[in-house]
């Protein structure tokens, strides 16, 4: 992983590229305008978005998830999941995770964060979750079905790419 602070305001075409096993945690709450539309392409054969969490001020885990405390504009704090690290088949992701102390909600399911867990057949998600991010769920080639809470009013590009066994989802009008 790598922490950008605040203060970088230009980054050119892939600058991260060759590094395909990168979590990106960047201080500024959304991309700045010296930032190149590409930064964060990891090209090659597989050209892909390296996973970026914004507004990122602390992380840690649990037994279930790596994740990143968040603040948006308004410096209100909330948690992304970067990674699922568990083994469970059915997840039910919580609501909020206590971190030192707070109980802060969980309002972002991050980038590639649930990337080819293969043995995932179902997935809860909470009325907190806000985004779920680019390839979230890409390559959970046993998941089956998806309820996509009210509260969802963002989904990235390939959240569920490659999920052969999805055969139903429900999306609000949100």
């Amino acid at each position: 992983s790598v922490v950008i602070p605040s203060s970088v305001t230009t980054i050119g075409i892939s600058a991260f590229s060759g590094c395909s096993n990168l979590t990106i945690y960047c201080e500024a709450t959304s991309q700045p305008s010296g930032w190149d539309s590409s930064w964060n392409w990891n090209l090659g054969h597989d050209s892909i978005i390296i996973p970026v969490v914004w507004g990122y001020v602390d992380s840690s885990t649990t037994t279930e998830y790596e994740y990143a405390v968040c603040k948006d504009e308004e410096g209100n704090e909330y948690i992304t999941l970067v990674r699922y690290i568990g083994s469970s088949t059915e997840v039910i992701i919580p609501e909020f995770i206590e971190h030192k102390g707070e109980n802060i909600p969980v309002t972002t399911i991050g980038d590639s964060a649930f990337n080819r867990c293969s043995n995932l057949t179902s997935i809860a998600i909470p009325n907190s979750v806000t985004t779920i991010g680019s390839s979230a769920f890409s390559g959970c080639s046993n998941l089956t079905s998806v309820v996509i809470p009210n509260s969802v009013t963002t989904i990235g590009d390939y959240a569920f790419s490659d999920c052969n066994n999805l055969t139903s989802v429900v999306i609000p009008n949100s």
